[in-house]
């Protein structure tokens, strides 16, 4: 782990850095920032970098993540879930 500023403990990766963790609300918000990491984690396995132009829009990202969440998930089964929670 790195050191902040202070005397706590922020963020993960291990010693091959093939693994980050943080709890840096909005990190991957940025495009630019993302097709960084991206581009490096591909250098890792020798695969060849991602144009700006090919990095989809997030919003389009959480589509596709909500779509199949939505067509492989037993709706009714969480919704009673929740309900016996809220008991």
């Amino acid at each position: 782990m790195s050191q902040n500023s202070g005397a706590e403990r922020e963020g993960y990766a291990n010693e091959q850095a093939a693994l980050y963790g943080s709890v840096l609300h909005g990190l991957f918000e940025n495009a630019s920032f993302r097709l960084r990491l991206v581009n490096q984690l591909l250098a890792k396995r020798s695969l060849p970098a991602l144009a700006a132009s090919k990095v989809p829009d997030q919003t389009e990202i959480f589509d596709r993540m909500a779509d199949h969440l939505e067509s492989n998930c037993d709706r009714p089964a969480i919704h009673l879930l929740v309900q016996q929670e809220r008991k």
